[in-house]
């Protein structure tokens, strides 16, 4: 017997132009990720550089590739290069038309430029060679002025890139400050001159920051993180002139290019639930809201709505540029078991239950089951979770990077320790090492029910 449905319309925006005529490919429904930048995009200074790369020196090392190898099953492409600026970043590693159509279709984007429109090698080569009153003089009289001139080219890019990016979540990468101000007085580079260079990066950071705000767009700032190992510390994240080749110094190398890959956000999955106040809330990348492919939700084993062809039923719906919020009309607490699954058929059929017949499970999780992780001061990490999941059946896993850290099932830790109180169950992994910006994620059985950055 046919079920009635109510359908709500995707209007509003142009988010979604029009429907797809077929069910998602695999690439669609998993996501790609689109590299954009200069050198210190493209891994200039950390070795490893792909051949084909040519002088674009595109590197293994660099942090869009050991990022793109933590989440394989996303399509990934760099078309970074070296010597790009705001005016050709688009276009400087690769052909026009290949670099638009991944943006096309990239749910996720990452964009490090302005360096080379400010005069970054200039710079570099006066200081390195001139006495401090050139280099400083250099700075102030050259370079501000291009870093003021360069809000509007920024300005200029991000709109064109919002519009051939018009799905993906786009992270802003900044630049380090070069130099430690304090550290080794060996390092050939006097502290007026440290300092100076340092000024300039900062100038230059804050003037992209402001910029990427205005934009929407999410600024990585890598400043913080840089400390302690610029150039003249005893563990530079940065290459000193004369360390390898020329291209590459005062350049990121690849233990620094390892930590920016470790700041950058989990991509995003193609379904995602919260809730907040009892009210469910399933978040469907665009591709996926508009395809042929219906996606049913289900609350604790019972049906409570679905999505078609950019439509959604039994549910009302809130577009963003980058998701579609869809809100099923009923009210979840604590513990209620959330399914997304992709279902054959199309709505107007009966509903279907997520094990009567054959899905491709999206999402299975528990509300609040996952309340946050931290990071202790010895390097650990502090997992916060629902006691009904801890308790469950349901292998639960924690890593970090990827990497294993612990797991529990029927009430007992692994390689974690803890307690149970009565907001949940506190566990603690035995294992060290852990730093700010790491990633950390947390599934039950094969789905993620927890992806965060320390």
């Amino acid at each position: 017997m046919a079920t009635a449905f109510a359908a709500v319309a995707l209007v509003a925006g142009g988010v979604v132009a029009a429907a797809p005529s077929s069910a998602l490919s695999s690439g669609q429904l998993t996501g790609s990720y689109v590299a954009l930048g200069d050198s210190y995009a493209s891994g200039n200074g950390a070795g490893a550089y792909i051949e084909s790369s040519g002088e674009c020196y595109r590197s293994t090392n660099a942090y869009w590739s050991v990022w793109s190898r933590a989440y394989p099953t996303l399509a990934s492409a760099s078309f970074a290069c070296g010597g790009a600026t705001t005016e050709n970043v688009l276009t400087a590693g690769g052909p026009p038309a290949q670099v638009n159509a991944a943006l096309s279709t990239a749910t996720k984007v990452t964009l490090t430029v302005g360096g080379n429109d400010v005069g970054f090698t200039n710079a570099i080569t006066t200081c390195v060679f001139g006495a401090d009153a050139e280099c400083t003089n250099y700075l102030q009289n050259t370079v501000t002025p291009a870093i003021g001139a360069l809000s509007a080219k920024l300005d200029s890019l991000y709109t064109t890139l919002k519009a051939r990016a018009p799905h993906a979540a786009v992270e802003i990468v900044g630049y380090p400050r070069l130099m430690e101000e304090t550290g080794s007085a060996d390092c050939g580079w006097s502290v007026t001159k440290r300092q100076a260079l340092n000024t300039m990066a900062d100038r230059l950071s804050d003037t992209i920051t402001a910029r990427a705000s205005a934009a929407g767009f999410t600024y990585r700032d890598v400043r913080k993180d840089f400390s302690g190992h610029g150039v003249c510390s005893t563990t530079p994240w940065i290459n000193n002139v004369g360390e390898g080749v020329p291209s590459g110094w005062m350049h990121i190398n690849a233990a620094g290019h390892a930590r920016i890959a470790a700041l950058l956000t989990a991509p995003k999955l193609p379904a995602q639930v919260s809730a907040s106040n009892g009210r469910l809330t399933v978040s469907l990348t665009p591709f996926l809201y508009a395809s042929a492919t219906r996606v049913m939700f289900w609350v604790n084993g019972a049906y409570v709505g679905e999505t078609y062809r950019g439509s959604s039923y039994y549910s009302g719906v809130d577009i963003t540029p980058t998701a579609i919020n869809v809100f099923p009309g009923v009210t979840v607490k604590t513990g209620d078991r959330v399914q997304v699954a992709i279902v054959p058929g199309t709505p107007g059929t009966q509903p279907t239950t997520p094990s009567s017949d054959p899905v491709y499970q999206l999402v299975d999780t528990q509300i609040d089951s996952v309340y946050g992780a931290t990071l202790t001061g010895d390097g650990r990490v502090a997992v916060h979770l629902a006691t009904a999941l801890f308790r469950s059946s349901g292998a639960v896993t924690v890593t970090v990077n990827g990497a294993y850290r612990g797991s529990t099932s029927f009430g007992s830790a692994y390689y974690m320790e803890g307690y149970v109180g009565g907001d949940g169950a506190h566990l603690t992994t035995l294992d060290g090492g852990a730093v700010h910006g790491d990633h950390v994620t947390v599934t039950l059985g094969s789905q993620p029910i927890y992806d965060g950055v320390l």
